[in-house]
C-alpha cells in the first residue's frame, strides 16, 4: 500500500511528526506514501500545480450522513457557483491545459507540452 486515508481527516497535532504521512518505516518495515488523504474541504489541485501537496489531498466523501459540509452534494454545489474553478479534461494525457489567469501555479511538467488558453 502506498496511499494512506487519515482516520476522520486527522492529522498529527504536533508538525514535526507529519513528515511521517510521507515516509518513515514501522517495526522495520519502511513505507512510502505517494498520496495521504484528508477529510475534503475544498476542491483539490492538480498533481501539475504548485500548490498541490500529496501529503495532503482533499477526499470527498459519498455519504450524506454527517458529511459536516464536505460531502459529495456539498462540492456538486460548490462547483454550480464557481463554474470557472471547473476542470475539464481535453483528453490529451500529454498536453497540460490551463487557462492564461492560472498559469502561474503550473510546476513540474515532465516532458508534457502545456497549452495556456484565454478565457472568455
Amino acid at each position: 500500500m502506498n496511499t494512506l486515508a487519515l482516520p476522520f481527516g486527522e492529522r498529527p497535532k504536533e508538525a514535526v511528526l507529519t513528515q511521517y504521512l510521507a515516509s518513515g518505516s514501522y517495526n522495520g518495515v519502511p513505507y512510502e506514501n505517494i498520496a495521504v488523504l484528508n477529510v475534503g474541504w475544498n476542491p483539490a489541485y492538480s498533481p501539475y500545480d504548485s500548490r498541490f501537496d500529496h501529503t495532503s489531498i482533499p477526499r470527498i466523501r459519498a455519504s450524506e450522513m454527517k458529511v459536516d459540509n464536505v460531502g459529495l452534494y456539498n462540492y456538486l454545489d460548490y462547483f454550480d457557483k464557481h463554474p470557472e474553478e471547473r476542470f475539464i479534461s481535453d483528453g490529451v494525457a500529454e498536453i497540460i491545459t490551463i487557462p492564461d489567469d492560472k498559469k502561474e501555479y503550473i510546476h513540474a511538467v515532465g516532458n508534457k507540452e502545456i497549452y495556456v488558453y484565454e478565457k472568455q
